[in-house]
């Protein structure tokens, strides 16, 4: 059977990463643009600026887009873990009832 915990973990680990590296470049580019506008001749720097705010667009698409996953994991795993843990713990619990069973079962033959 697949592991399928492990899968989603891996999959947490690599949103947050995208989710803090595309936050961390729009904010980059905020304070660039930030730098720009404090020029004394805004004209002479539109090319970068209209670039700026272009790929700042692109930026933001993209963290909108892993907003919702990125909270999902923040907020919900911590009751997935704790599933997870009631289950492994349970499976631990029928597996030593099936070996006592069989135990018993030799026992009686």
């Amino acid at each position: 059977m697949k592991n399928y915990f492990k899968e989603l973990k891996s999959l947490k680990t690599q949103v947050e990463q995208d989710f803090d590296y595309f936050n961390e470049r729009q904010s980059m580019i905020d304070k660039r643009i930030q730098e720009l506008k404090q020029r004394p001749h805004i004209d002479e720097n539109a090319v970068e600026l209209e670039m700026l705010l272009k790929t700042r667009r692109e930026v933001k698409e993209r963290v909108l887009q892993l907003l919702p996953v990125r909270d999902m994991f923040k907020h919900e795993w911590a009751a997935v873990e704790s599933r997870v843990e009631k289950v492994k713990q349970n499976s631990a619990r029928i597996q030593d009832e099936i070996r006592k069973a069989r135990q018993r079962e030799k026992e009686l033959v």
